[in-house]
């Protein structure tokens, strides 16, 4: 098991960031962590993800929507 010796974590999305200033940021991480020498994992939670990264290379898991959310409750059949 490998314990991470850095972590980010921040939530800037909610405080009026654009979508175009985040894929900015992005597309910005993506390009130190490929010139990174020591094999790394970066993780982003956003809810704007840059639509040239949001595929499969990059991403894991399902995309959340309004009609797939994350929470899945089961309903109780009525008596």
């Amino acid at each position: 098991m490998k314990y991470p010796r850095f972590l980010l974590l921040d939530n800037i999305e909610d405080k009026g960031m654009t979508p175009q200033r985040s894929h900015n940021f992005q597309r910005l991480i993506l390009e130190l962590s490929d010139k990174a020498g020591a094999e790394h994992q970066i993780i982003f939670t956003t809810s704007m993800p840059a639509p040239d990264l949001d595929i499969p290379k990059y991403t894991v898991g399902s995309k959340y929507t309004e009609t797939n959310m994350s929470l899945k409750l089961l309903r109780r059949a009525e008596a």
